[in-house]
């Protein structure tokens, strides 16, 4: 292979965008000293890193920021999600300050936008201030008594619901800055009338009824398809592991059949998860249930 010359070196380098220093070349795994024309920075690589565009700390550090930075248009949805509008037209990075709006204040501050993903707030929102009576204040407005000394809003503390009389763990910066609930208020919040699947007919005797039912039976017929596949998903043939019984005509629409074995196979988990992501959670049938199979079976 052909020795690479001095003079043909440092053209090279000036054509990728650095500077060769030295006054003379001991080959392309020698570390040689480099000045970066962007940037301005002297660092010492090897010059066949250098023509493979594997860049010097400076320029990679950069190519990775500009990998792994959001879009514009990113920022300002997570920021109403927070409740705040990002007001700049241009985005670098986020340690440095743009001038951020708060929606709930109406006042308007220069803030770095970490500060604002990781829960701290603006200056106009009461969380900035460490006040134990400004938390406690903010806190009894949304329903709640703060019980433990207040240091700071990233430390979890005592909190009490005044609705349901529950005590729990919480960050105050996760309840006020982040909108969040205790758990008991968010457990309140998907179960009875609020809950998707609610079923305004039933009276609360049939709902406590139909759940022992309806526990028991459906332990007593995952068991008997589990036995009957021999735990063997009918997909994949995987024994075993992470399974499920997949009701194979949908649940909801057919009372008369949803325990009878026949109408139930053995599934696992990243199978059963694949069916229900293409034919959807409600209103399977056995149609969509042998196309599935057909188009998944192992080809050995």
């Amino acid at each position: 292979m052909k020795k690479l010359t001095l003079e043909y070196v440092k053209q090279k380098s000036l054509e990728i965008g650095f500077e060769f220093l030295d006054d003379f070349y001991n080959g392309s795994l020698y570390r040689h000293n480099f000045k970066c024309l962007k940037h301005g920075t002297v660092q010492k690589s090897v010059f066949s890193n250098i023509n493979r565009d594997i860049l010097p700390r400076c320029c990679g550090s950069e190519k990775i920021s500009q990998g792994n930075r959001l879009e514009l248009k990113e920022i300002k949805r997570r920021f109403k999600f927070f409740d705040f509008e990002f007001l700049d037209d241009h985005y670098e990075n986020y340690r440095n300050k743009y001038n951020i709006k708060c929606l709930k204040h109406n006042e308007i501050f220069k803030a770095c936008i970490q500060q604002i993903f990781q829960g701290h707030g603006l200056k106009c929102c009461k969380l900035y201030n460490s006040n134990r009576k400004d938390v406690k204040k903010s806190l009894l407005e949304k329903g709640y008594i703060l019980l433990s000394p207040y240091i700071k809003s990233t430390d979890p503390v005592m909190i009490k619901c005044i609705k349901h009389g529950e005590v729990h763990y919480a960050k105050t910066q996760c309840i006020l800055n982040l909108n969040s609930n205790l758990r008991c208020c968010w457990i309140d919040g998907i179960s009875g009338k609020n809950n998707y699947r609610y079923n305004p007919k039933l009276t609360d005797d049939e709902r406590v009824n139909r759940r022992l039912y309806f526990h028991n039976e459906v332990s007593k017929w995952r068991t008997q398809v589990y036995q009957r596949d021999k735990y063997t998903c009918a997909c994949c043939y995987k024994i075993g592991g992470q399974i499920n019984a997949h009701h194979i005509a949908n649940w909801a629409d057919n009372i008369k059949i949803r325990f009878e074995i026949s109408n139930g196979v053995t599934l696992c988990l990243s199978c059963h998860k694949k069916l229900h992501s293409i034919y959807g959670k409600r209103n399977t049938t056995k149609k969509q249930f042998e196309e599935f199979l057909r188009n998944s079976i192992p080809i050995f």
